[in-house]
């Protein structure tokens, strides 16, 4: 999720790759124009009425539509399932990247929070979607992402976190840097002084954040102060919160107590937890978890991922329904 490196100042522009949809309804869109202009697929279900609806928001980096990771388009996979289970899905490829204008490396987690809601109002729009019936789904980063925008709107009708962090930003690069270190065969000595090391480059970092964004010094400029909790305590809908036992980078201890206390505090008890055993932070089976191993493993989601996802969010009920604000099991 934060594997944090100098861009260029003119990164090259992916093209968007294409989502292969076969038999199902796929349609190349644009939300807005000229310099804030988004642009993404939606695909669609076969359906009679209106169904309900994902907006899919990528994590880090210059993410595409498919998000595409070491040739698997995960996203795109993602899509292809809920659609065949009845559910429309956006796909968006992140600002900078494939139709999108933008860059997607000045982007704060507000920004992105906006551009979900702009996505949202959209696809709420659609005469084949039920607008009761929308809501965010925002894998790795992307979990800050959608945490701040339902925080902000009463349109998003349920939230998903596909490792979603409950982290603030810089502590949880510390957590995925001692993680990764010990994974790879580091001391608990040398991953602690590494991590030392990293915190004292963030401090710094995190006291020169606003004459670092003005000057465009640094992508972590526009995120490290970012704190999830009072997004989190102002969430009132629906929540599925999707962990890998084996993930470095989002592990589910803090993660899933720290969600777990906010949205207590926000009152809600409508919170789904689901941790995939053996699975990395793409949700892949894995052996260590390491960023270090993603070039020997076969990518594909473990099973049970995306049955999972398909029948929560087909569970749903309408926003604003009594069974919306319902306990849900979270074992």
């Amino acid at each position: 999720m934060v594997a944090w490196v100098a861009w260029p100042s003119s990164p090259p522009r992916r093209a968007a790759g294409p989502v292969e949809v076969p038999g199902l309804v796929a349609e190349e869109v644009r939300i807005g124009s000229g310099r804030g202009v988004l642009a993404g697929t939606l695909v669609l279900p076969r359906a009679d009425g209106p169904v309900p609806a994902v907006v899919v928001i990528a994590g880090s980096g210059p993410a595409d539509r498919s998000g595409r990771m070491r040739g698997f388009p995960a996203y795109a996979v993602i899509a292809d399932h809920l659609a065949r289970s009845g559910i429309a899905v956006l796909l968006l490829d992140r600002r900078g990247v494939g139709g999108s204008a933008g860059d997607w490396r000045y982007e704060s987690i507000e920004d992105r929070a906006d551009d979900a809601l702009v996505a949202l109002q959209w696809l709420r729009g659609r005469p084949e979607v039920d607008p009761a019936r929308t809501g965010l789904l925002g894998h790795s980063q992307g979990g800050w992402v959608v945490q701040l925008a339902a925080s902000r709107s009463r349109d998003v009708a349920f939230v998903v976190l596909m490792a979603g962090p409950g982290e603030r930003v810089r502590e949880q690069i510390i957590t995925d840097e001692r993680n990764e270190w010990l994974r790879t065969g580091h001391s608990a000595e040398e991953a602690e002084a590494h991590v030392r090391s990293l915190d004292r480059w963030m401090a710094l970092i995190d006291a020169l954040a606003p004459p670092c964004r003005a000057l465009r010094l640094h992508t972590l400029c526009h995120v490290i102060e970012y704190d999830p909790a009072p997004a989190l305590r102002r969430i009132h809908v629906p929540v599925l919160a999707l962990f890998a036992e084996r993930d470095t980078m989002v592990p589910p201890q803090p993660n899933r107590r720290l969600i777990e206390e906010g949205l207590r505090e926000a009152g809600n008890h409508a919170l789904t937890v689901r941790e995939f055993p053996g699975a990395n932070h793409q949700f892949w089976p894995a052996k260590t978890g390491a960023r270090a191993e993603y070039g020997e493993l076969v990518p594909g989601y473990v099973p049970g991922f995306l049955e999972t996802l398909g029948e929560w969010i087909a569970a749903v009920p309408p926003a604003g329904s009594a069974g919306s604000s319902e306990a849900a099991a979270a074992p």
